[in-house]
This record gives structure tokens, C-alpha cells and sequence, in this order.
């Protein structure tokens, strides 16, 4: 961390109001602690104390759960304060004088702004596990699975998720999505209580079973409760796809690991 980004950082933040609704207030810490590491964190509770929604015990566990390297940027915090009168001073800018050309900057691969939160979100639920339930119990009892009548977890944990479609910190089954066939998490769909879902990150898959033994039937279909109930009825490895666009990709994507294997797409259980 440069002095000269801790300096920006340390006058910007007052430039952006507080009172924002909850993403975007885990985005500036997240990028208060992407420029000073934890000993960012007295600026960020000072400048979260402002609002009157301001709870110690949620400051301490959203700030414990982010990682420095999460993928935001000070850039966050600086686009914000502009739009509100910061500008940087002359001796805390790194900006080349006008006479020198603009350096070429490279074209990087899309980056997900919401995958941050996806992680968040999973390792609070992860943390905050009910020790007198099981976890089938868990997110069994949650209103959706109920409505659904899905009686396991199905891959799936029961936590709380911030967003402009569930609501705010709104108890949800958080379903995880991997990236197929690396199993690298991806992202994370969340479903209210209402049954509204929301993605944060990126689609991909959730897999119930081992899919190793080659001798296995497969199914590949969409939506959490129709993968928990087709697995309880065959036994056979599951593969629930993040949405029904992705089912003939991940049909294929499947086909190519297991050629031998007998596999079929289902169709959602609306029930």
C-alpha cells in the first residue's frame, strides 16, 4: 500500500455518504481494506458509525470476512467521491503531466463485481451454522424448501444475502455454483423466503454425488428443488444447472467427461 492511496483514500471516504444501502457499503470496505489492509479498519468504522444503521457486531463480522485481495479496488471509493467534489490533491495524484502519452492499458477478461459478495455471503453462512440442527434440518425448514417440499440440503446452506431482488438480509437458501469439470466456486444463487432468487457471481453448476464412477446414470437438469427431488427418486449423480440456458452447454460439457455414460436432461418440477 502506497502513502499516497492511503492519503486519497483516508479524504475520499468522506465524500461518500454512509447512509447507502447495504452492497455498496461492503464494497467501500472492501475497498478501504484493499488499499490499507487491516489498518484500514478504524477509518472504516469511523465512516460506517455515521450512519444511523450502524450495528458493531455486523461491522465486526462483515469486516472480519472480507479479504484484502477480494478483487475491488480503492478505484471504488475515488469513483464515488468524484461524483460528489473529491478530487485528489497535486502531491497525492499519480496521474503523468499532460504532456506525456497515455499509457496503453491491456484488455482483461470481464470481472464479476458481485462475486465478492458471493463469498461473503457463503462464508458467514458457513460460520453461522446452527449447531443444534443438522444442516439437512437447517435449510429444511427454511419457507422455500418447505413450499417445495425438498426435505435435504441438496448442496445448499441457510444464511443471510443482501441484494436489490431478495432484500436486505433476507434468509435464504444459498446454493452454490461451480465451474465444471474444475469444481472451482464460481458464485452463488439466492432464494428468499417469496421464492425471488438472485445471483451473485457467476452461473454454474451444483453436482450431488460423486460423479467418478463411470458406471452411474446422470442427469443433467435446472433449478435446486427439482435436482434435490430427482436425486432422492434415481441415486444417480445430478448435475443442476444455474439456468435452463446452460442446459444443452452443460449436457455436452458432461458428455465430453463421461462419453460412455447414459445421460439425460430433465425437465423442472414446478411443484
Amino acid at each position: 500500500m502506497s502513502k499516497k492511496d492511503i492519503a486519497r483514500i483516508t479524504k475520499a471516504i468522506d465524500f461518500v455518504s454512509p447512509h447507502c444501502k447495504r452492497p455498496e457499503w461492503v464494497r467501500y470496505l472492501m475497498a478501504i481494506k484493499a488499499v490499507m489492509g487491516e489498518e484500514g479498519r478504524e477509518l472504516a468504522e469511523a465512516w460506517s458509525a455515521k450512519s444511523d444503521k450502524f450495528n458493531d457486531r455486523d461491522f465486526d463480522s462483515t469486516w472480519r470476512s472480507i479479504k484484502a485481495a477480494g478483487g475491488i479496488t480503492g478505484a471504488t471509493v475515488f469513483k464515488e467521491a468524484r461524483r460528489f467534489g473529491w478530487a485528489p490533491s497535486k502531491d497525492e495524484t499519480d496521474d503523468p503531466p499532460a504532456t506525456t502519452k497515455p499509457p496503453v492499458i491491456p484488455v482483461q477478461k470481464p470481472i464479476y463485481t458481485t462475486f465478492p459478495l458471493a463469498l461473503q455471503f457463503w462464508a458467514e453462512a458457513m460460520h453461522n451454522e446452527d449447531p443444534s440442527l443438522s444442516r439437512n434440518e437447517h435449510v429444511a425448514r427454511h419457507s422455500y424448501a418447505i413450499r417445495k417440499k425438498v426435505e435435504w440440503a441438496a448442496g445448499a446452506l441457510r444464511g443471510l444475502a443482501t441484494g436489490s431482488v431478495v432484500g436486505y438480509q433476507a434468509d435464504c437458501i444459498l446454493i452454490p455454483q461451480w465451474t465444471y469439470p474444475k469444481k472451482h466456486f464460481c458464485g452463488l444463487e439466492c432464494i428468499n423466503v417469496a421464492g425471488k432468487k438472485q445471483t451473485f457471481g457467476k452461473k454454474g453448476l451444483v453436482t450431488l454425488r460423486d460423479d467418478r464412477d463411470e458406471g452411474l446414470p446422470r442427469w443433467v437438469c435446472e433449478g435446486w428443488a427439482t435436482g434435490a427431488h430427482l436425486f432422492k427418486l434415481s441415486h444417480c449423480v445430478v448435475y443442476i444447472s444455474g439456468s435452463k440456458g446452460m442446459l444443452k452447454k452443460t449436457y455436452a460439457a458432461v458428455k465430453a467427461r463421461h462419453p460412455k455414460s447414459f445421460i439425460k436432461i430433465a425437465g423442472e418440477v414446478d411443484g
